[in-house]
């Protein structure tokens, strides 16, 4: 499991947790941070860590669209 605390301020739409893979283009998505902009996320079964290496938080509009927005907030590289 990955724990994840955002620090950031409230902005329209929420925030969601990717596993983002070293070529820095295939993503999994973990699911999104609560109001508190804080989430525990387990990790999909068989998922290699050595290819999907960094953790990716994105904001995301409410459009109903399962495609990251290209708006990526931080990154980093998976504990």
């Amino acid at each position: 499991q990955v724990s994840i605390t955002l620090r950031a301020r409230s902005a329209p739409g929420f925030f969601e947790v990717w596993l983002l893979a070293t070529d820095g283009v295939k993503m999994i998505s973990l699911g999104d941070l609560n109001h508190g902009h804080s989430g525990l996320f387990s990790l999909p079964p068989g998922v290699n860590l050595t290819e999907y290496s960094r953790i990716d938080v994105s904001l995301q509009p409410f459009d109903g669209s399962t495609l990251h927005s290209r708006v990526s907030v931080v990154r980093g590289a998976v504990p």
